[in-house]
């Protein structure tokens, strides 16, 4: 049908979509009724902030099943086979509200990764009165559901985030580890489908051989002779009930990294409701050097101001605005601390290793957005990489890894949340750098 090939935004119109084939169908069959199964799957949008269990752009599959009889016993028992031969067998159902369809349901499974029961459909039976302008018998019934085809694949293959999924993260060796299921739309014919894995494989080596080029133009530059390190005035604004503490103990780095003249401040701004203790006021430790600021090599000032839990951070006479955000804070402190020193900490690692720490750091906003405060997926992470029998000592690098940005941040920001005997060895390890 045509109409299958137009483009169209998810919710109620995908609804009408179905209701208008389903109609269009129905009233071309000759001789009356005859009981009638129809599917389709397809690339749907909606407006929505991408997270952990939600994307923009997804594949959804409708069903519909028109026949006498039929009851919800039936509807539940169609979701259980289909999810059942996907491997699927944790599932609830729970009514909700559709105007167009009662009783319906909203289908649930359990996602062992996140803990927790996730939504993976909608479903219910016609409303009467959507069927009568079709011309239907009365006993006859319509069963319909609208499911999602990512959600379901985190589940059967443990992702813990859909954006896994999607996008350069995509991890190809899983892909060409897994069966896939194709419609072959050449059935019948000598049109033979092109190797598509093939050529993004080659592809793929291209880029990462040009990649490695780039990287290694990047060290060459690193080695020749830097001269003096670029001079550094930071203002830090943090709110006192969440004090980014990995920044701090990046800053405290920074510091003992150069034997130069410093100066920090600390200072708390008009808008607090209550002073300051006096660790937030002193926990910097350090007095104004005897040095103008104008020839100190770094200036700091930290304001203790309720700008919530993601601070702000402030590059004097750069114009590239302002950088929120613990972990963006992190990464600009790194950075400044390989281009004062020959350490590699960050970005002076390989493009795997930095890309790992990138993972790490992208993983405790996530725990942030998605509302977990305890940091159950991280924590997790975590406990998985360091139980390891490999012998691993660091979060990245290669065996038995490297320290990093990531052991640093994560282990100031989750230390007092881990527990286990060789997390406990590695915050020992993290404490000194």
């Amino acid at each position: 049908v045509p109409e299958c090939f137009t483009p169209w935004l998810r919710f109620n119109k995908i609804f009408f979509i179905d209701c208008f084939l389903f109609y269009k169908t129905i009233s071309a069959t000759q001789g009356g009724f005859k009981p009638a199964k129809y599917f389709s799957i397809d690339r749907v949008f909606r407006n929505e902030t991408l997270d952990a269990t939600h994307l923009a752009e997804f594949h959804q599959i409708e069903g519909v099943i028109a026949d006498y009889g039929l009851t919800l016993g039936n509807l539940i028992g169609v979701l259980y086979e289909f999810f059942r031969k996907l491997g699927i067998e944790k599932l609830r159902f729970k009514p909700a509200y559709n105007p167009y369809t009662e009783p319906s349901m909203e289908i649930f499974s359990y996602h062992p990764g996140l803990k927790k029961w996730v939504e993976i459909g909608n479903s219910g039976i016609f409303r009467p009165e959507m069927l009568l302008p079709m011309g239907l018998p009365e006993d006859v019934s319509v069963l319909a559901w609208g499911l999602s085809l990512e959600r379901p694949t985190m589940i059967k293959y443990g992702y813990d985030n859909i954006r896994d999924l999607v996008g350069p993260k995509v991890n190809m060796q899983m892909v060409a580890d897994n069966p896939l299921c194709r419609l072959d739309k050449h059935r019948g014919t000598e049109i033979k489908e092109p190797d598509y894995l093939q050529e993004l494989d080659i592809r793929m080596d291209s880029i990462l051989t040009r990649l490695r080029g780039i990287e290694n133009e990047v060290s060459k530059l690193k080695k020749k002779d830097k001269g003096s390190p670029e001079k550094l005035t930071l203002v830090i604004e943090a709110d006192p009930n969440y004090p980014p503490l990995s920044v701090q103990t990046l800053i405290r780095i920074l510091m003992a990294s150069r034997n130069a003249p410093v100066s920090v401040t600390i200072h708390q701004h008009s808008s607090l409701k209550k002073a300051c203790s006096a660790d937030l006021m002193q926990w910097a430790k350090s007095t104004i050097s005897n040095v103008s600021r104008v020839d100190n090599l770094f200036n700091l000032t930290w304001i203790w101001k309720p700008v919530g839990p993601r601070p702000v951070a402030k590059v004097v006479n750069h114009y590239n605005g302002d950088i929120c955000g613990e972990t963006a804070v992190a990464r600009l402190l790194a950075r400044i601390l390989e281009s004062w020193t020959d350490c590699a900490f960050y970005e002076n690692y390989d493009l795997n290793t930095t890309a790992e720490i990138d993972d790490w750091l992208d993983m405790w906003e996530n725990c942030i957005q998605s509302g977990d405060p305890n940091f159950v997926v991280l924590i997790n992470h975590i406990y998985n990489r360091l139980n390891c029998s490999d012998g691993r000592k660091w979060l990245t690098g290669v065996l038995p890894g490297t320290k990093s940005l990531a052991d640093v941040f994560l282990s100031t920001v989750l230390g007092h949340k881990l527990n286990s005997d060789r997390a406990k060895e590695w915050l020992s390890r993290c404490n000194s750098f």
